[in-house]
């Protein structure tokens, strides 16, 4: 059935799932035409893992922002030839949020890679 690209399918894009729709799509490399059908068993399966892979992916976007403001951050810091206890101790604090930040990165990807290989963790 040729319905059009979603909303969501971007001109790029081969395929698209519509997970609240629970429709297919793709586009014929032939007519350029984008098709459609409602999700098999297996894609109805798979919603739950897409889910996960989407709310990862937007971490991942918030994820590079902040490292990269926490390089340069650090890399200030380095720069301070004499720093004040001040310094350090605002250092340490920041130092303190990029490790907690990082290890709960760290325990997401780990339990969608879980999910997503069908292992325990």
């Amino acid at each position: 059935m040729s319905d059009g690209a979603p909303a969501g399918m971007l001109d790029y894009m081969a395929e698209y799932w519509d997970d609240i729709g629970l429709m297919y799509y793709w586009r014929n490399a032939d007519d350029g035409l984008v098709y459609s059908r409602p999700f098999n068993e297996e894609e109805l399966a798979g919603i739950a893992k897409r889910q996960m892979l989407d709310e990862l992916g937007e971490e991942a976007k918030e994820a590079l922002v902040l490292n990269d403001g926490w390089i340069h951050q650090n890399t200030a810091f380095l720069a301070i030839e004499i720093p004040t206890d001040d310094d350090v101790l605002t250092q340490l604090r920041s130092l303190t949020e990029q490790a907690s930040y990082q290890a709960g990165t760290a325990k997401r990807v780990i339990r969608v890679l879980a999910e997503l290989t069908g292992r325990q963790v």
